[in-house]
């Protein structure tokens, strides 16, 4: 079954970059509470749950349509910073379309709101990692979208790292080094530029590049 999203930007309303805006914003969130993430499941879990069974159950342009009402959803709870509900419609649009790319993007989000909420650093740590699965899995995705849309996702894909990396730099310096390193590369590709949306998207990765601490050199083998 054909499970693709291709969704014009005037389709949805989730462009611009959330991250480092949802990051800046007080929070009283349960520190230690997490969302289920279905997406992380493994392929165990989805197939005894059933997951597969329930797509063939609708046809593949309802499911993107209802994938993508979904997203829209869940996008509203994020920005209310109600991630538990976020999260849910973000698993309920992948579950209608697991190629949508969207789902897995917010839902990294969520993930890496949630690491800044926790106060347990385990706990910290494991979002951490779940947002950065979540990255790869929607990077995969993005290949044939436009340039606006994977600009913005290496933005957002970008603050975790800078996060997480702050994050290890006192107790995992060399794998923080390695985070920091990632970020610079997805950041030094935005140039000064004459248009509105590209002289933003600029001062952005350059506030986030000015954030990165020096990094010493990987000389490993």
């Amino acid at each position: 079954m054909d499970n693709g999203i291709n969704v014009p930007l005037c389709r949805i309303k989730i462009m611009t970059p959330l991250l480092f805006i949802l990051l800046v914003i007080s929070t009283s969130y349960a520190a230690e509470q997490t969302s289920v993430c279905q997406m992380l499941f493994s392929e165990k879990e989805q197939e005894a749950m059933g997951f597969d069974r329930q797509r063939r159950m609708y046809p593949p342009e309802r499911a993107r349509r209802l994938s993508m009402a979904a997203i829209k959803t869940g996008v509203e709870f994020l920005r209310q910073k109600r991630l538990p509900e976020a999260m849910a419609e973000f698993n309920r649009a992948w579950r209608f379309a697991p190629a949508n790319p969207y789902s897995y993007w917010m839902a990294a989000i969520v993930r890496s709101m949630e690491a800044m909420d926790a106060t347990r650093p385990d706990v910290k740590k494991q979002c951490f990692e779940d947002s950065l699965k979540l990255w790869e899995k929607c990077r995969a995705l993005l290949r044939e979208s436009p340039k606006e849309v994977k600009e913005n996702y290496d933005l957002d894909c970008a603050e975790t790292m800078i996060q997480y990396g702050i994050f290890l730099s006192a107790s995992e310096p060399q794998k923080a080094g390695d985070l920091f390193r990632q970020a610079d590369a997805l950041l030094k590709q935005f140039h000064p530029s004459n248009d509105s949306r590209g002289q933003k998207t600029f001062e952005r990765a350059k506030e986030m590049r000015m954030r990165i601490p020096p990094v010493k050199s990987d000389n490993r083998a």
